[in-house]
C-alpha cells in the first residue's frame, strides 16, 4: 500500500509561519482578538438568557400559588384523591416542572407525580407549598399538607449552553472567515511585496547590484504609497553603494600599493632592529658572563698571591725583602681593586657605581701607583716624577681604588704617547673647607699626568673621553689601545664629584687634569676609633678551634691551612664535597668553612645535606668562602644553611670578624624560612653577610637603590591599581618583590608576594588590602634597613 503524501497546499499551509512570519502573527492576533470577543459576547448572551429563564420560572411558580393552592386546600379537607390527583398533573403539565409530590396525614404515602427524583436532588431545585384550612366554626387554622415542587434545572443549563454554543461558533466562524479574507489582502497588498524587498536586500548584501528594485503585480494608484516610497530609497541606497564601491576600489588600490611599500620599509626595518638587539643582548650576556668568569678566576689566584704574601710577612726577613714583599702585596691589592673596578663597570654604564671610600695616605698611594709603571717607563728611556705640595693634606678618606685607577690610566696613556722627555704627577690643594656639625673637613685637590709627547689637536679634545675614540686612526695603528680607558676614567672622576679635563699643544705634549674633593682623615679619626672599638671589629678567637676546611683548589687550601694554623687553629681538610659529608658525618667541628664551587657536589648542596641530616655538626656554624658574591647568591648561600659569607681574595680581618658573628649565635638558619610576623622587617643575617661579602660602600649603594626603586614602583602600582591593570600591577610586584628579597626585608616582600598572587587571579580587593598595608611597610622596612647599616657599620 503507497505511502499517504499530503497535499502540496496542506503542506504549503503547514509551512505558512516559516514562510510569512508577518502575515501569521497578524491573523493569530486578529483571530485571538475576534475568539475572545466572540466569547465575551457568548456569555453576556448566556447570561441574558438565564436571567429570562429565572423570570419565566419564578412566573410560573406564582402562577401555581395563586391557582392551584386553594383548589388543594378544598380538595384535601373533602379527602377527593382523584381530585388531588387531577390538580397535581395539572401542575406536573407546566414547563420544567420535574416532579410534584404531596404530603398529607390524610392518607398513609405521600402523592408523587412524574419522573423519580435523581440521587441527591441532583439538577432539580425544589421549591414547598404549605396548604393551610380555616374550618367554617372559627377554629385556628389547619395545616392540610406541604405540597413541593421540583423544577428541572438539567433541562434549563442544557438550554443555556447550547445557546451559548450555538453564539460563540457562529461568531468564531464569522471571526475566522474575516481574518482570512483580511489575510489574503493582506498578503497580495502587502506581505509578498515585503518578501520581495527583503529578497533585494539580501541580493544587496550579497553585492548584487546589477538590477534595480521592481514590485511585480502590484497595483498602481495614482499616487505612490509607503511600498513605493521604500522600494525608491533601496533603489537610490543601491546607487549610492555603486558609488562608494567605485570610490573605495579605487582608495583600496593605492592603499594596497603604498601598503605593500610601507610593508616591505617595515620588513627591513624590523630585521634591521632585530639583529641589533639580538647583537645587543648577545653583547650584554657576554659582558655579563665575562664579568662574571673575570670575578671568579682573577679571585682565585689573587686569593693565592695574596695569602702566601700574608704568610710570608709572617716571617723573619730583611728590610730589602720586606720592601719587595709589601710592593708585592700592594700590586695584589691594587689588582683587586682594578678587578672591583671592572666588575663595577656595568653600574658605572647604569649610573649606580658607588665609590668604596676609605681611609688612606694619599702619598702611599702616589708613590704605590707610579712605582708600578716606572720599569715601563725605564723601558721607553723616559723619566717618570711625582711631586705633592707641602699644603695638601696626606690622611684623606675617599675611594682609593676608584683614585687608583684614574691615576693608572692616565700614567699608562702619558707613557705610551711619549718617546723622549718624562711624565710628571703632581698633586696640589685648590681650597680648604671648614668641618660642620655633620660634615667633616674637605680639601679640594688638584691631580695632573704631564707629559712631553705627541700631543693631541684642539678639534679632538672634546672627543677622547668618548669610548671606542682616539685622535687619529693612525695613532691606534701606531700606539694600539682601545679608547675605553679615558671613558672608564671620566665617568670615575663623575661619580666621585670631580671634574676632568685636557690642556695640549700638538707635538709639544698633554697634561690631563682632573679636581676631587676628598674628605680629610684626621676628620675622622674619632669615627675610626669608635669603629675600632666596637666589638668584633678584628676578634681572633682566644680559643683553638676545630676546623674544616672544604676546598678543592691547592693554592687555596695552603693559604688557608697556613694562615688558620699559624694563628694556633686545628685544621682538617676536604677536598670536595663528598669527603665532606663524610668527614661532617663522624667528627665534630667548631667550624666549617666551605668553598661554593665544588667539583661534583656544590657547596650549597653540602650546607643543605648537613644541615638536614642529623649529627654533631647539624648546628655547627658553616661560612662561604667564595668569589660569587653578588647579593642575590649571598642570599641563596644563607637560605641553604650558611651563617656567613666572607669574600675571596682571604682576609683574615674579615675572616675572623665572620668567625665571631657566627660563634656569638651560632644556631644556623633553616633551610626554609619560617613565616614572617607583622613585627619582623629585616633579615638581619642575610644583612649582616651582606656587610661582610660586599663591604660597607656597596651595601649603601644597594640600599639606595632599593629606595629609589620602592618610591617609582609604589607610585606606579597606584596607577595601575586605579587603572584596573593586574597584569602590569603583577610584573611589578614581582620586580619590587624580588628586590626585597635580595636586601632581606622579608616582611615587605611577603606582601608583594600576596599582591602578585592576587593581581594574577584580578582579586581587586585583596590588592588595595596588600596595597594599603604597602604604604605602611615601605617606610618602615627603609628605616630599618638603614637603622641596620648604623648598627653594624658606625
Amino acid at each position: 500500500m503507497d505511502q499517504f503524501k499530503p497535499s502540496p497546499y496542506v503542506t504549503k499551509a503547514f509551512n505558512y509561519k516559516q514562510e510569512h512570519p508577518l502575515a501569521y502573527r497578524i491573523l493569530k492576533s486578529f483571530l485571538l482578538f475576534g475568539v475572545a470577543l466572540s466569547l465575551v459576547s457568548a456569555t453576556a448572551q448566556v447570561y441574558l438568557d438565564y436571567l429570562k429563564e429565572r423570570s419565566s420560572l419564578e412566573s410560573r411558580l406564582s402562577l401555581i400559588e395563586s391557582a392551584y393552592v386553594d383548589g388543594l386546600k378544598k380538595s384535601l379537607w373533602d379527602m377527593d384523591q382523584e381530585q388531588v390527583h387531577l390538580q397535581l398533573q395539572g401542575i406536573l403539565n407546566f414547563p420544567d416542572i420535574h416532579t410534584v409530590s404531596l404530603a398529607t396525614d390524610f392518607w398513609p404515602e405521600d402523592i408523587v407525580l412524574g419522573e423519580p427524583l435523581p440521587a441527591g436532588d441532583q439538577g432539580a431545585e425544589a421549591v414547598k407549598f404549605h396548604i393551610g384550612y380555616a374550618p367554617p366554626t372559627g377554629e385556628s387554622d389547619r395545616l392540610l399538607g406541604v405540597l413541593t415542587v421540583y423544577n428541572d434545572q438539567k433541562a434549563i443549563r442544557l438550554r443555556l449552553a447550547s445557546s451559548a454554543l450555538e453564539i460563540f461558533t457562529s461568531q468564531t466562524l464569522l471571526i475566522l472567515i474575516i481574518g482570512l479574507t483580511l489575510l489574503v489582502i493582506f498578503h497580495f497588498q502587502v506581505t509578498r511585496h515585503l518578501e520581495s524587498m527583503a529578497r533585494y536586500t539580501r541580493r544587496i548584501e550579497a553585492g548584487l547590484l546589477d538590477q534595480p528594485l521592481e514590485l511585480v503585480s502590484k497595483w498602481r494608484y495614482e499616487s505612490p504609497d509607503e511600498l513605493d516610497e521604500v522600494v525608491s530609497a533601496l533603489n537610490d541606497m543601491r546607487l549610492a553603494i555603486i558609488e562608494e564601491n567605485r570610490r573605495r576600489d579605487e582608495a583600496e588600490e593605492a592603499l594596497v600599493y603604498n601598503r605593500d611599500q610601507l610593508k616591505e620599509l617595515v620588513h627591513r626595518r624590523t630585521q634591521s632592529l632585530l639583529s641589533a638587539k639580538d647583537a645587543a643582548e648577545s653583547a650584554n650576556r657576554a659582558k655579563s658572563q665575562f664579568l662574571a668568569t673575570m670575578s671568579h678566576e682573577i679571585r682565585t689566584p689573587l686569593n693565592g698571591i695574596l695569602g702566601m704574601v700574608e704568610l710570608l710577612g709572617r716571617s723573619a726577613l730583611t728590610e730589602d725583602q720586606r720592601h719587595k714583599l709589601d710592593t708585592i702585596c700592594g700590586s695584589g691589592e691594587a689588582l683587586l681593586e682594578i678587578l672591583n673596578g671592572l666588575l663595577d663597570y656595568a653600574r658605572l654604564e647604569e649610573g649606580a657605581f658607588s665609590p668604596q671610600v676609605s681611609e688612606f695616605s694619599l702619598s702611599e698611594l702616589v708613590e704605590s701607583t707610579c712605582h708600578l709603571f716606572f720599569a715601563q717607563a725605564e723601558e721607553r728611556g723616559i723619566s717618570l716624577e711625582r711631586a705633592i705640595d707641602g699644603e695638601v693634606v696626606d690622611t684623606c678618606y675617599a675611594s682609593v681604588g676608584g683614585l687608583r685607577q684614574i691615576l693608572s690610566n692616565l700614567i699608562a696613556n702619558a707613557i705610551r704617547f711619549t718617546e723622549e722627555g718624562g711624565v710628571s704627577v703632581r698633586v696640589r690643594q685648590l681650597g680648604l673647607s671648614d668641618a660642620g656639625e655633620e660634615n667633616p673637613a674637605k680639601q679640594a685637590l688638584r691631580f695632573e699626568v704631564q707629559d712631553t709627547g705627541i700631543g693631541i689637536p684642539e678639534s679632538h679634545r672634546e672627543r677622547i673621553f668618548e669610548r671606542f675614540t682616539q685622535a687619529d686612526e693612525s695613532i691606534t695603528r701606531r700606539y694600539g689601545g682601545t679608547g675605553l680607558g679615558l671613558a672608564i676614567t671620566r665617568k670615575l672622576v663623575l661619580a666621585m664629584g670631580g671634574t676632568i679635563g685636557v690642556d695640549s699643544t700638538e707635538g709639544e705634549g698633554s697634561c690631563f687634569w682632573f679636581e676631587i674633593p676628598m674628605a680629610i682623615g684626621g676628620a675622622l679619626a674619632i669615627a675610626a676609633d669608635q669603629v675600632a672599638d666596637k666589638p668584633g671589629a678584628d676578634p681572633r678567637p682566644n680559643a683553638t678551634l676545630r676546623i674544616l676546611l672544604v676546598e678543592d683548589m691547592p693554592i687555596n687550601q695552603q693559604v688557608s691551612i697556613g694562615l688558620l694554623s699559624d694563628d694556633g687553629h686545628d685544621v682538617e681538610l676536604a677536598t670536595d664535597g663528598l669527603q665532606a659529608l663524610e668527614l661532617a658525618g663522624v667528627e665534630s667541628y667548631d667550624l666549617i668553612l666551605l668553598d661554593v664551587h665544588l667539583p661534583g657536589l656544590s657547596g650549597i648542596e653540602v650546607a643543605k645535606r648537613i644541615r638536614s641530616n642529623p649529627g654533631a655538626n647539624r648546628h655547627t656554624p658553616i661560612i662561604a668562602l667564595t668569589a660569587s658574591v653578588q647579593p642575590q647568591e649571598v642570599r641563596l648561600y644563607l637560605e641553604s644553611g650558611m651563617n656567613g659569607v666572607v669574600p675571596k681574595p682571604l682576609k683574615m680581618s674579615v675572616l675572623y670578624e665572620s668567625i665571631a658573628q657566627c660563634l656569638d649565635g651560632a644556631v644556623a638558619p633553616a633551610p626554609v624560612e619560617p613565616p614572617v610576623d607583622a613585627e619582623t622587617l629585616l633579615d638581619a643575617d642575610l644583612f649582616k653577610a651582606h656587610i661582610s661579602a660586599l663591604g660597607e660602600q656597596r651595601l649603601r649603594t644597594l640600599v639606595s637603590v632599593f629606595q629609589k626603586n620602592s618610591e617609582e614602583h609604589y607610585e606606579q602600582l597606584r596607577q595601575r591599581i586605579e587603572q584596573a591593570d593586574f597584569y602590569e600591577v603583577a610584573e611589578l610586584a614581582h620586580r619590587l618583590a624580588g628586590d626585597a628579597d635580595t636586601l632581606g626585608a622579608k616582611a615587605m616582600a611577603r606582601v608583594l608576594r600576596a599582591m602578585e598572587q592576587d593581581a594574577g587571579q584580578e582579586l581587586a580587593d585583596s590588592v588595595a588590602v596588600n596595597f594599603d598595608r604597602l604604604r605602611q611597610l615601605i617606610p618602615d622596612s627603609l628605616a630599618e634597613l638603614e637603622r641596620q647599616l648604623k648598627m653594624q657599620i658606625g
